[in-house]
């Protein structure tokens, strides 16, 4: 079976559009990966009931084709709905690489203000470094509290 996965992109305003997400097909679900602060289902599994053109009643469940095209109209309504590719293979490992190449890259490449949407952010990292690194996910939190008796020097701060 080829695996599709989408780039899902955030429209604001006051800066350009920017890649913050990857929707991915599996055998019996659909993936999304986007910051928790977006509050987005990481998990489709639910059947669909969409009403066709006659008003009948059509049922789509995640082994069906169309199940993926439902949950990416689902999306549309929060996110510009990028490029769909094919991958071979969704693994962890593959999944994290596209994620890395569609989404980490062309936000740090673009990047022209102050940084808050961290790697540590989406769930996928998460279970990544809970699985390679044994990290607890309360333990990806970047810290903003200065160690006790830490010394600043401009930016930089001395431990």
């Amino acid at each position: 079976m080829a695996y599709r996965y989408t780039v899902l992109w955030e429209a604001a305003r006051e800066r350009a559009a920017r890649p913050v997400g990857l929707v991915v097909q599996q055998d019996d679900h659909v993936m999304v990966e986007v910051p928790d602060d977006f509050c987005i289902p990481s998990r489709y599994d639910a059947p669909f009931m969409v009403a066709g053109p006659d008003m009948t009643t059509v049922r789509y469940t995640p082994e069906d084709a169309q199940y993926y095209d439902q949950v990416l109209m689902d999306l549309s309504r929060a996110f510009i709905v990028g490029e769909t590719e094919t991958l071979i293979v969704a693994t962890e490992g593959i999944i994290l690489g596209v994620f890395r190449d569609k989404i980490l890259r062309p936000l740090r490449e673009n990047h022209h203000e102050a940084y808050t949407v961290l790697p540590a952010h989406y769930p996928v990292v998460q279970r990544y470094r809970q699985q390679h690194y044994g990290d607890h996910p309360a333990s990806t939190a970047h810290a903003r509290e200065r160690p006790a008796g830490a010394t600043s020097l401009g930016g930089l701060v001395v431990a």
